[in-house]
C-alpha cells in the first residue's frame, strides 16, 4: 500500500484561477483652437462587460482536479485492515498508551478517506503545482512543483520539488496524461486517475 500511496502522491496542485483583464477606458480628447467655452463634459456610453475569454480545450494550461472515487475504492480495504490490526494491537503485547494511539491513528485515516483530494495546476510557461491530501502521513502531503511539457494530447508531467526538497525515485518519475474531451486522464499500476478542469 505504501508503494501505491507514494505513486499517487507524486503527482497530485495549488488551484489558482486565471484571471482576464477588461479593456482601457475611453480617453477624452480636450478641444483645440477657438475661444474658450465652458466644456459640457458628455460621458462615454456604457459598454456591456465582456465575459471571460473560455479556456483553450485543446491547451492543458489550467486547473485540474480528479475524482478519487477510484482510489479511495481501491484503499478503503487496506485502511479498514489497519483499524482492524490496530484493534488487536493490545494482546499483541503492545502497551496501552501505544494500543491506544495506533487504534485512533487508523481511525483518523479511514475517517480522512473521503476527503481525499488531486489538484493540478499547469501554467503557461511550462511549470505547476500539486496539491495532495491523503490520509497517511504530513510527509506525503505538502505543495509540489513539477515541470510540464505538451504535444498534441499527450501531457507529461515531472514532479520537481516537495516542500522545497527535491524529489528523487518513484516519487520524481515522469507520468503521461491524456487530453482528451475535456479530461486528462492517466493509468498506472492498474488505476485510471480522471482530471477534470475547474
Amino acid at each position: 500500500m505504501r508503494k501505491m500511496l507514494c505513486f499517487v502522491a507524486a503527482f497530485a496542485v495549488l488551484a489558482t484561477g486565471v484571471g482576464c483583464g477588461g479593456k482601457d477606458a475611453e480617453k477624452a480628447t480636450a478641444p483645440t483652437g477657438g475661444a474658450s467655452k465652458p466644456a459640457t463634459a458628455t460621458p462615454p456610453a456604457s459598454k456591456p462587460s465582456q465575459p471571460a475569454a473560455p479556456a483553450d480545450a485543446k491547451s492543458a494550461v489550467g486547473t485540474w482536479t480528479a475524482d478519487a472515487a477510484p482510489l479511495v475504492a481501491m484503499l478503503k480495504p487496506f485502511l479498514e485492515m489497519g483499524v482492524q490490526m490496530a484493534e488487536a494491537a493490545g494482546s499483541s503485547g503492545a502497551s496501552p498508551e501505544e494500543a491506544k494511539k495506533q487504534l485512533a491513528d487508523a481511525k483518523k485515516k479511514l475517517a480522512d478517506l473521503d476527503q481525499m483530494k488531486m489538484v493540478i495546476e499547469l501554467k503557461a510557461d511550462g511549470t505547476g503545482t500539486i496539491d495532495m491530501s491523503m490520509p497517511e502521513s504530513d510527509a506525503e502531503n505538502g505543495p509540489r512543483t513539477l515541470a510540464w511539457v505538451q504535444a498534441g494530447e499527450q501531457v507529461t508531467i515531472t514532479p520537481k520539488t516537495s516542500n522545497g526538497k527535491p524529489l528523487t525515485g518513484k516519487q520524481a518519475e515522469t507520468k503521461i496524461f491524456t487530453l482528451k474531451d475535456g479530461e486528462m486522464s492517466m493509468t498506472d499500476a492498474g488505476i485510471r486517475l480522471v482530471f477534470k478542469r475547474k
